[in-house]
């Protein structure tokens, strides 16, 4: 996989840290069911991602091992097994899990 430079700070100035507004403090008025996936070999991402569904009642949280920063791109198949499962595990909108989030590692 390779990035331009150029592309990068392009997606950094419109949309990264610095320019979001931080919502961690809303997280708990998601009454959904959540999906945060990250990857395993992305240390900061999956610390935001533990802090995410840490914060979302109920939310399944999925570590990817041998995964980096995007795993939709690295494991594409292994992503749209998950999200497929997911979201056919849960049909009614109101539907809410256990207050702490489930870690799933999968092999």
């Amino acid at each position: 996989m390779h990035n331009r430079t150029e592309g990068l700070a392009g997606s950094l100035r419109g949309a990264g840290q610095g320019v979001a507004i931080p919502i961690h403090g809303r997280l708990g008025e998601i009454a959904v069911p959540s999906l945060v996936v990250a990857g395993a070999l992305d240390e900061r991402g999956t610390e935001r991602a533990r802090v995410v569904a840490s914060g979302i009642r109920g939310a399944r949280l999925v570590e990817l091992a041998g995964v980096g920063h995007a795993p939709h791109l690295e494991r594409p198949r292994t992503f749209n097994r998950l999200v497929a499962e997911f979201l056919s595990m849960h049909t009614a909108a109101k539907e809410v899990g256990p207050a702490q989030p489930s870690i799933v590692r999968p092999a």
